[in-house]
């Protein structure tokens, strides 16, 4: 969704270019928090773009649309939005003239020029936005809230507290620091560093880095995802979907690597909990650990003072140094 408002029965367009839920903007402009349809005194709205693409500035790719009355549910007296139900286009309310859809566009205008950012340099320290084309930001700080970041932008720092929702396409990012959060990065993203305590929901797509500090991340996946560096505190929740890492190390922490995925090096103290489902691990080095490894995984060579805790087929691994290796009793 793209832009949200409330339409007042008396002409009223009630409207924050920083919120995009009818819930929260009822909740701002105090008008009840009952069903829109049990008293017709406003309507929400939203407008949104026919191809998807909120980068396209033609008028003509974007639908008003009053919301459809069955798109909420009242459940502790708190209104719910079905997002894919609200997408619907419906017919207006007698009451609705064509002044007041103008003047809903007229709000929205002003939000797709100041918040769709297509070129230019910028800093970012708060607000919703939307960032595309060949724009360099310079920084994306303090609690801002990027809900895309795509085309070709070239984006310096994110850091602070500020979110980004996905980011996509053939971006650059150099660094994320702080305490910053990033949803999905996809497609031919290049990011060079994720550090300090950043958290990324999925990874499914493009090239990292480095990935260090006490960065957590939720999942890699993907065969065209590659990641250069793993180390430091770093928590991953799960690989797959033949993804490749080629070096774990420090005290990182893999809860899984699952369906192809790869890891070349795995050295350090890191430690993988479970290895299975035709993942593989090239190289084991000084004093990193394995806790479980399935039938069905590969492992190249462990050495030093490598461990194997649980592996359930020998022929798992192809070449075994001074490590320990347990074999899991039936």
């Amino acid at each position: 969704m793209f832009f949200s408002g409330i339409l007042m029965r008396d002409g009223r367009v009630l409207w924050q270019e920083d919120l995009d839920e009818h819930v929260d903007l009822i909740k701002y402009y105090g008008v009840g928090d009952i069903l829109p349809t049990e008293i017709k005194t406003f309507e929400p709205f939203i407008i949104f773009p026919k191809d998807g693409n909120v980068f396209n500035k033609d008028m003509d790719n974007w639908i008003f649309s009053i919301v459809n009355e069955f798109a909420y549910a009242k459940i502790s007296s708190t209104l719910l939005p079905l997002i894919d139900i609200k997408r619907i286009p419906n017919e207006l309310p007698e009451w609705v003239t064509e002044d007041m859809v103008q003047e809903c566009f007229s709000a929205f205008k002003s939000v797709l020029n100041r918040r769709v950012i297509t070129s230019g340099c910028l800093e970012i320290d708060d607000g919703r936005w939307f960032i595309g084309g060949n724009t360099i930001v310079r920084s994306i700080g303090g609690k801002a809230m990027v809900e895309r970041l795509a085309g070709k932008a070239n984006v310096w720092h994110i850091g602070n507290q500020a979110t980004v929702r996905v980011i996509e396409g053939d971006v650059t990012v150099w660094s994320t620091r702080g305490n910053c959060s990033i949803g999905t990065i996809k497609d031919n993203v290049h990011i060079l560093t994720i550090g300090d305590k950043t958290k990324v929901w999925e990874i499914k797509g493009g090239c990292v880095d480095n990935i260090g500090d006490s960065a957590e991340i939720g999942c890699i996946s993907g065969k065209e995802t590659k990641v250069r560096s793993i180390g430091d505190k770093v928590k991953v929740r799960l690989l797959r979907d033949g993804c490749t890492v080629d070096y774990v190390g420090g005290i990182a922490e893999i809860d899984e690597v699952l369906q192809g995925a790869t890891i070349h090096t795995l050295r350090n103290k890191a430690v993988v909990r479970k290895l299975g489902g035709f993942a593989g691990i090239e190289f084991m080095e000084q004093q990193c650990t394995v806790m479980e490894a399935y039938i069905g995984c590969r492992i190249g060579v462990v050495r030093d003072r490598a461990v194997v805790r649980h592996l359930e087929d020998k022929k798992s691994v192809w070449q075994v140094g001074e490590s320990k290796i347990e074999v899991k009793k039936p």
